[in-house]
């Protein structure tokens, strides 16, 4: 069930992040498709808390930098994230791509965090964003890390649905894929869901956290590279399995 406040809410703050500039009443009412009243109401509680602030008379409102010393504060208190992105940049630059580490929900992956290509051309996702877990490398990478039975379970209960032509949209095929795939020591995506964009992945299991860690970009770049990416991957989850700060965490439960 989906809260409508705080819906409304990371609406406005997405608005914000996309605009980067002051919002009138009016115009945050456009966008986010809300009665002036409404609208009205949020803007006056998050001017009470500091959160945003009205630029001029009429000249509309933008976030202060308290959401910005939260969030930072936040992930600063978070060795795990700090050290797996420190990574993710690095395997960025090396492959040239775009690096995803995503995790599951349900039918869907998040990605938890993202690295874009500095190519002009490239595979663009941020933080946030979801995809389906089956026509995903870096999903399929989380399926393979279940105990066989239960893979199998998982596999018959998503809800599966054709977005391409070659999106696998049933269980026994995603069977047959995964197992290949085990047997190669990576995962791949072959625009199953984005168009000309080809993924590979293998697992990064901390703790009890089950991620896919990505390397995405367009066909033309990523062709006749699958094995050297996928080496790339290896070598950055190697060393991440290695470091001292997440070595301590205790492992995945079956």
């Amino acid at each position: 069930m989906i809260v409508k406040q705080i819906d409304n809410f990371l609406d406005l703050i997405g608005l914000f992040a996309r605009e980067q500039a002051p919002r009138t009443l009016t115009q945050v009412s456009a966008a986010l498709e809300l009665p002036k009243s409404s609208t009205f109401n949020i803007l006056r509680t998050l001017l009470a808390r500091g959160v945003i602030y009205e630029v001029g008379p009429r000249a509309g409102y933008y976030p202060t930098r308290l959401l910005f010393d939260l969030t930072r504060t936040i992930a600063e208190g978070d060795p795990v994230s700090r050290e797996v992105h420190l990574a993710l940049q690095s395997l960025a630059r090396q492959t040239g791509e775009t690096v995803l580490l995503a995790a599951r929900d349900g039918d869907e992956v998040v990605y938890v965090d993202a690295v874009e290509s500095a190519a002009l051309v490239r595979y663009a996702a941020k933080p946030g964003d979801r995809r389906p877990v089956y026509a995903t490398s870096g999903g399929k990478a989380i399926l393979s890390t279940y105990p066989e039975r239960r893979r199998r379970r998982e596999l018959k209960s998503i809800r599966y649905a054709r977005h391409r032509q070659g999106t696998i949209d049933d269980a026994a095929t995603m069977t047959r894929e995964l197992e290949e795939s085990i047997r190669r020591g990576w995962f791949r995506n072959l625009s199953e869901f984005t168009p000309d964009v080809t993924g590979i992945a293998l697992p990064l299991v901390i703790g009890d956290r089950r991620y896919g860690l990505s390397v995405a970009g367009p066909n033309f770049r990523m062709e006749g590279r699958h094995a050297e990416i996928a080496a790339a991957i290896t070598t950055t989850i190697e060393q991440l399995e290695s470091n001292p700060v997440l070595s301590g965490v205790a492992s995945a439960g079956p």
